[in-house]
């Protein structure tokens, strides 16, 4: 979650290429990222859209305001 002291993972990736993230990214916002499965667990009944859910859950009780949600294949 933002706090206007540490950068989240998303604004060190691309904030050079981006500057405008870093107005996106104030306080109240957070990040939720990894929530993709590996080819090894794929078909394992571990899956992404539940995790996404629980993310959003959690961050409805931190009372998060935006939510960037990141993938590799999303930078």
């Amino acid at each position: 979650m933002a706090d206007g002291i540490f950068p989240l993972p998303i604004e060190t990736a691309i904030g050079q290429y981006d500057p405008a993230i870093h107005q996106q990214a104030s306080p109240g916002t957070s990040e939720i990222c990894g929530l993709w499965n590996s080819m090894e667990v794929a078909g394992l009944g571990i899956g992404s859209i539940f995790m996404a859910r629980v993310g959003v859950v959690v961050a409805m009780q931190l009372n998060v305001e935006k939510i960037f949600f990141c993938a590799p294949r999303l930078l």
